[in-house]
Order: structure tokens, then C-alpha cells, then sequence
């Protein structure tokens, strides 16, 4: 649950931040990300309280650990994509 809670919302993000493209966009560019942030921080958000409120028996310890464990993956999956 907890990499969940931090995946959807980046995969959010990035949809909204990389829908347009070229410099001509560049206003649509940023109004798409400013979008994409304030969805990926309410998603993230919901997706808390929806884990603690329906799943009563959540290790927090382990879903943090997943939540915070999925950022540096995520960085490195997109630096070797980069690369």
C-alpha cells in the first residue's frame, strides 16, 4: 500500500507534466504541472487517509518504508532512463 501511495500520484504528475510538448506549449507546460502537483499532493493525501481509515491493521512501519523506499527507485529508474 505504502509504494501505491507513492506511485499513483507521481504517475499522475507525470502524465499531466508531460502531455504537452514543444516551446510553443509552454504556458499549457506549466499550467499542466501546477495541475499535476496540486493532484499528486491531494492524491497522496487521500491515499493516506484511505489506508488508515479502511485498513485498521496496517503495519506503519512497513508502509512508510514502502512509501519512502519507492523515491529513491523512482529516481533511479528515471536516471537510467535518462541515461
Amino acid at each position: 500500500m505504502g509504494g501505491l501511495t507513492q506511485l499513483v500520484p507521481q504517475a499522475w504528475f507525470s502524465y499531466l507534466a508531460f502531455k504537452h510538448i514543444g516551446a510553443s506549449q509552454a504556458d499549457l507546460i506549466v499550467r499542466s504541472m501546477y495541475r499535476g502537483e496540486t493532484g499528486k499532493v491531494v492524491l497522496t493525501a487521500s491515499a493516506f487517509i484511505t489506508t488508515f481509515v479502511l485498513f485498521k491493521e496496517v503495519n506503519i512501519i512497513g508502509f512508510m518504508a514502502a512509501f519512502v523506499g519507492m523515491i529513491p527507485l523512482q529516481l533511479f529508474l528515471v536516471a537510467k532512463i535518462v541515461k
